[in-house]
């Protein structure tokens, strides 16, 4: 399992498409897939590759270096490349490009949010801490700002399917409810777009590794774990008896 930054190269004009991934092999088959069925993420890499075939592109494994450090390494490659990069609309933020943006832009953008998920118009509406509950989110999830550009990449990575909430929540130091709320537009809609495709994240997950040993044994400790009640042993009991006579 190589964890590192690759690379989707346009063998034509040099162009590329810049990632980071914990497992680069499953994440590429992941491209692969997507592109395959025309479902990528990425326009402008989707148009490219329908246009010349997946004969002109080849994927690359471009730096191999330690978890913490692969988005800054994933930055230094999408800079090193940005006059030719597919992915600039979804990975370089304008402060990439030394631009900001405007008064007016801000404005907009903050009205768009305005009342859209006020009320019962909140997925979480009705739903309450206990301060035990609150108390224990606080310790366990320090919670770090996240901007736009991280926000653009939760979106590519809720997309791919290959880590589920929890995992992206962690490389982000955040509350994995964050992570849920920007897949179901509650969050951050103005710059995703709204809610996350679900069909195509489930799709995704089916191409992703199973579940391991260690998750087959909890599952398998949960279930023999549950205690009948009286009234289904009682149940189970009359149905034996009924079957034996």
């Amino acid at each position: 399992m190589t964890c590192g930054i690759y690379g989707i190269k346009n063998k034509i004009n040099n162009k590329m498409y810049i990632g980071q991934s914990i497992n680069i092999d499953k994440r590429q088959k992941i491209h692969k897939s997507l592109l395959k069925n025309n479902k990528h993420f990425n326009r402008h890499l989707q148009n490219s590759y329908n246009k010349r075939g997946k004969e002109e592109f080849e994927y690359l494994v471009l730096e191999e270096c330690d978890r913490n450090k692969l988005s800054i390494k994933e930055e230094e490659w999408i800079l090193k490349y940005k006059n030719s990069i597919y992915n600039k609309n979804l990975e370089v933020n304008a402060v990439y490009q030394g631009k900001r943006h405007t008064d007016e832009i801000k404005e907009k953008m903050r009205l768009a949010k305005v009342g859209l998920y006020d009320g019962i118009k909140n997925p979480n509406y009705g739903n309450k801490w206990t301060e035990q509950q609150k108390l224990k989110n606080s310790l366990n999830h320090p919670r770090t700002k996240l901007n736009e550009s991280d926000v653009l990449r939760i979106k590519g990575l809720l997309l791919a399917g290959s880590l589920n909430d929890k995992e992206i929540a962690e490389q982000y130091n955040v509350n994995r409810t964050v992570i849920t709320r920007i897949s179901n537009g509650a969050r951050w809609a103005s710059i995703t777009g709204g809610p996350i495709i679900f069909t195509e994240r489930r799709g995704l997950r089916n191409i992703g590794k199973p579940r391991s040993e260690e998750t087959k044994t909890k599952i398998k400790n949960a279930i023999t774990g549950i205690k009948r009640s009286e009234e289904t042993k009682e149940k189970i009991s009359k149905a034996k008896l009924k079957k034996g006579n």
